[in-house]
């Protein structure tokens, strides 16, 4: 299945609760500000080592992340002060979590430079990403996008603790690979437009 395809899978089943929360007027930026709060939640639970329990609320805190964006097209209130506050909140999001990991294995070394490391290249993806944006081009290579990053995260966390700091190793890599990827095709783009 193309990710066009699964990116449509996933809008048909959200729609009945977008639709919802479009009647009742929720604003997509409270809905942005409660997945942010929800991530706390799962933060919380990653720091006490409860992975598969945290990877169901952080599913909520995804699910959150999908619908504010659903929900501004749909009552065309998307601005980019909502998009600025969403991709903020994000970021935090992405590192409450990573820091919840360094807490749990700290003082363990390995474990603390996987994760301090998988939040710095979580970053990087988002920011070339953005970077290139800024620039007039488009530039979404590499399986470790936001989306991706979560699925991972959340899957590795189901599996359960004995394999997740293994499979983070993995992550890390995925990431590394990505920020790799954008880049170089970001700087080609640049300098084949003589930028």
């Amino acid at each position: 299945m193309t990710r066009e395809r699964l990116n449509s899978f996933g809008r048909g089943i959200i729609s009945p609760l977008v639709g919802f929360l479009s009647k009742s007027n929720v604003s997509p930026n409270l809905v942005s500000v409660f997945g942010f709060v929800v991530s706390f939640m799962a933060a919380y639970l990653y720091s006490q080592g409860a992975f598969r329990l945290g990877a169901v609320v952080l599913i909520l805190s995804g699910l959150s992340d999908v619908v504010d964006g659903e929900l501004a097209r749909s009552r065309n209130m998307a601005t980019s002060s909502g998009a600025l506050l969403d991709s903020t909140l994000d970021r935090i999001a992405d590192a409450l979590l990573f820091g919840a990991l360094i807490w749990y294995y700290f003082p363990q070394p390995g474990p603390f430079l996987v994760f301090y490391f998988s939040i710095v290249f979580s970053f990087l993806v988002s920011y070339i990403r953005a970077r290139g944006e800024g620039l007039g081009i488009s530039i979404k290579a590499g399986p470790m996008d936001r989306s991706g990053r979560f699925f991972y995260v959340v899957v590795a966390s189901l599996i359960g603790k004995r394999f997740f700091y293994p499979l983070m190793i993995v992550f890390l890599i995925l990431a590394f690979l990505t920020v790799a990827r954008r880049f170089l095709l970001l700087y080609n783009a640049l300098r084949q437009r003589g930028s």
